[in-house]
């Protein structure tokens, strides 16, 4: 008579493994889908706190986005003006250099350690070097030249920063502001 029951998956209230191991699967599956949406929701509550001065509190929630979503270029670039903003100039580097490893055609990475060299340590040599590599990966980088001319500018080589700016007037011909620049600079 007991081979005529139907099966049950719960014997004596415990649920049987096979339906256990597919609960699992469907969590671990559901979750590995909602990674970007979490990384995202921990990435903003991370912005709310950098807005109000609060560095402890963003570098704790960028840290999660990036613990759920280790791709995410934007929080390595905030934890890098973070880190920049409290003075630990290393970690700031070592922020926008893991965003170069994770996508190396991505020029916002070599822009922003080239920034940190202008802005910070005055290190001009060193910058042109990380704007070049950034015009490496994006011709029509605007900000690119522009900051490769002011280091041309500031290591005295007026003629290179000329330069920098008529290559940028060839690939933005309607742009008025690089007409002013290059006045300025005769």
């Amino acid at each position: 008579m007991d081979s005529l029951r139907k099966p049950s998956y719960i014997k004596d209230g415990i649920l049987d493994v096979r339906i256990r191991m597919l609960f699992l699967l469907l969590g671990i599956t559901i979750l590995f889908i909602l990674r970007p949406w979490i990384a995202r929701q921990n990435y903003n509550r991370a912005l709310v706190f950098l807005n109000i001065k609060d560095y402890n509190k963003s570098i704790f929630h960028l840290r999660k986005c990036l613990i759920t979503f280790s791709r995410f270029l934007s929080a390595y670039e905030r934890l890098g003006e973070i880190f920049e903003e409290k003075g630990n100039y290393k970690e700031a580097i070592a922020n926008y250099k893991k965003m170069i490893k994770i996508d190396p055609t991505n020029p916002q990475g070599y822009l922003k350690i080239g920034i940190f060299y202008v802005v910070r340590m005055k290190d001009y040599a060193q910058a042109v070097k990380w704007f070049i590599s950034a015009l490496a990966q994006d011709k029509k980088n605007w900000q690119a030249y522009r900051w490769l001319a002011i280091c041309y500018k500031n290591l005295g080589r007026k003629n290179l920063a000329l330069y920098t700016y008529q290559e940028m007037k060839k690939i933005f011909p309607h742009d008025k502001r690089i007409d002013r620049l290059i006045e300025k600079l005769k």
